[in-house]
């Protein structure tokens, strides 16, 4: 999963939310309501702690994102692999071959 830069600010905004109502029902002694506040404090933990900081996203016209998924449902990888290798390929095919890191060789 990739998270954009909009996707990051709405996840933090719900991280903020729950932090503060987690405090006033913690401040309010509502542990019901506490217990089920840090429950999705921590699920909103794991999704961050969970994403790929080491890729980045790729924004590609409709057509392009329409023949990604296609190709990887016909083939049964999946779509990050499919970009992976064609924009390997784009890349071998503008500078010559290339090694894994995309340096010229």
């Amino acid at each position: 999963m990739f998270a954009s830069p909009r996707d990051r600010l709405l996840l933090g905004l719900v991280a903020l939310t729950v932090v503060a109502g987690l405090l006033d029902a913690i401040s309010a002694g509502i542990w019901d309501l506490a217990t089920v506040l840090a429950l999705i404090a921590a699920l909103i933990a794991a999704v961050v702690l969970g994403q790929r900081t080491d890729r980045r996203g790729v924004t590609v016209r409709p057509d392009l994102a329409a023949w990604l998924h296609r190709h990887a449902a016909a083939t049964g990888e999946p779509v990050d692999r499919v970009v992976d290798r064609a924009v390997a390929a784009y890349l071998t095919g503008l500078t010559g071959a290339a090694d894994r890191d995309g340096d010229r060789r």
